[in-house]
């Protein structure tokens, strides 16, 4: 009776230690597929909760960098329109200087002409520049161009967009306008691009070397205006990568942290996996020992 009473304590005491050395290994075995040490927050509550709020700072800095990506590429291509402009204008001063020499005869002003014509529709294609469908310059209407040549106007030219702004946040209480409205880019009062280039037109159909020569002030004028306009574009860029650096920098010190909070140390898992199997092994042993000395001792 005695013997019995001692192999069923020691054959309970092995079931224990069996169970506990199982929860061991499945510890371990969830450590090394998952890569977390912490995979429910009975695990370690203070890590979890750590942990908890650290996801939800990388997901606000997640979506801060996704907002920057979104606009980064039409602040490019708007930089890149307004320099294509710039250019454009350069050359129009450089026709209209040509078109005001006196000595010029009507053909030739003509051709000059001819070449402004051009020049304004090329203008009117820089201000319906687009990214991905969306008219960067028809403030928030950006759904179809901003520009459409109309004669019946004073510039020749018609703006279809509106003066709002659209504003995108990039950082906690950080946002920055990501357009400026085409009406505010090409026909700003402080130099009207597209009305410099249809005085010169009229100028040059007309025959008007003088008032040719005015409107070569006025393109001046509007070349200002629009370099002005353009510094925007710059700055805003300039904000964003910079911006984008911070946050990713912020990004990999959060992954980091998320590491260090519930991260599994691998070595040290895969370490506890095989001693958990080399004491479950054990354990299987000495109950096989423990059945073969109570067989024994029920035959005696």
């Amino acid at each position: 009776m005695f013997t019995r009473i001692t192999n069923s304590l020691l054959t309970d005491n092995l079931l224990q230690a069996l169970d506990q050395t199982q929860q061991s290994q499945n510890n371990a075995l969830t450590a090394v597929e998952t890569g977390r040490r912490v995979n429910q927050p009975s695990d370690d509550p203070v890590a979890a909760s750590l942990s908890a709020s650290n996801q939800s700072q990388a997901a606000q800095v997640t979506q801060f960098l996704q907002n920057i990506n979104s606009v980064s590429g039409a602040m490019q291509v708007g930089d890149s329109a307004l320099s294509s402009a710039v250019t454009l204008l350069n050359r129009a001063v450089s026709l209209g200087t040509e078109g005001a020499n006196g000595a010029l005869s009507n053909t030739q002003r003509a051709n000059i002409s001819q070449e402004i014509t051009q020049l304004q529709q090329q203008m009117i294609d820089i201000g319906n520049t687009n990214f991905n469908g969306v008219y960067i310059f028809a403030g928030t209407a950006n759904g179809s161009p901003a520009f459409t040549a109309d004669g019946t106007q004073p510039d020749g030219v018609r703006y279809n967009g509106n003066t709002s702004v659209n504003q995108v946040q990039i950082a906690a209480g950080a946002s920055v306008a990501v357009n400026i409205p085409g009406s505010q880019v090409f026909q700003n009062a402080g130099g009207s691009v597209f009305q410099a280039l249809q005085d010169l037109q009229n100028a040059l159909t007309s025959n008007n070397s003088a008032a040719a020569g005015t409107a070569v002030t006025k393109l001046n004028t509007s070349l200002t205006a629009l370099g002005e306009q353009r510094v925007f574009y710059g700055s805003t860029i300039n904000r964003l990568n910079t911006t984008n650096n911070f946050l990713k920098n912020e990004q990999s010190d959060l992954t980091k942290e998320q590491t260090q909070l519930v991260g599994a140390d691998l070595a040290g898992a895969i370490t506890q996996l095989s001693s958990a199997e080399t004491a479950r092994q054990a354990i299987m042993a000495a109950g096989a020992q423990i059945n073969k000395l109570s067989l024994l001792n029920y035959l005696n």
